[in-house]
C-alpha cells in the first residue's frame, strides 16, 4: 500500500471504530472500496455503492458503510467485543462482512477520511513513496492510468 505519512494521525482523527482512507481495488477496472448502502430494492436487498466522487472530492470525513480494509484502523475495544474469528470470506468478501457484522450486530462507525488516499501498488511491497509513485517501477500495474494519475503517479503514459 502507497499513503500519505500523515495518514495514522488523520485516521485517529475521524474517531470511529472503524477509520478509513479512500482506496480502490485492484481490479480492473478498478472502483472506490469505500461504499455507502444504496436504498433497499423491492426485496429489501440493499447493494453497497461506492461513494460518489462529488462527495469523496470534498475531501473531508464522511460517514460510510463498507470500506476494504488495507489501509483502515479498527479499535481494539470493538474487536474484544466482536466474536472470533473477525474476518471470515463470505458473499461480499471478508472486508465487506466485517464491517457488515461491526455496524449491524455491534453498532460501529465507519468514517473516511476522503482527504487520505490510499492505493495497491503492483508488487511492490513498502518499498516508499518515492519508488512506489513512479509508474515506470510498477510492472503492469498501468491498466488504469487516469487513477495512477489521480493517486499522484509520475511518469504515466
Amino acid at each position: 500500500m502507497d499513503f500519505p505519512t500523515d495518514t495514522l494521525p488523520r485516521l485517529k482523527a475521524c474517531n470511529a471504530d472503524i477509520a478509513c482512507a479512500d482506496m480502490w481495488s485492484r481490479n480492473v477496472p478498478s472502483f472506490r472500496t469505500v461504499m455507502r448502502l444504496d436504498e433497499p430494492d423491492e426485496h429489501d436487498m440493499r447493494r453497497s455503492v461506492p461513494v460518489p466522487s462529488e462527495i469523496a472530492d470534498l475531501k473531508n470525513v464522511q460517514d460510510v458503510d463498507v470500506c476494504g480494509m488495507a489501509c483502515t484502523l479498527i479499535r481494539t475495544s470493538l474487536l474484544k467485543k466482536m466474536e472470533d474469528p473477525w474476518f471470515v470470506s463470505a458473499q461480499h468478501g471478508e472486508d465487506a462482512s466485517f464491517c457488515f457484522v461491526a455496524k449491524q450486530k455491534y453498532g460501529a462507525t465507519i468514517k473516511c477520511d476522503f482527504g487520505v488516499l490510499a492505493g495497491h501498488w503492483g508488487v511492490v511491497r513498502m518499498s516508499g513513496q518515492e519508488w512506489s509513485r513512479d509508474a515506470r517501477n510498477q510492472a503492469g500495474i498501468l491498466d488504469d492510468p487516469e487513477m495512477m494519475k489521480r493517486m499522484g503517479a509520475r511518469n504515466v503514459a
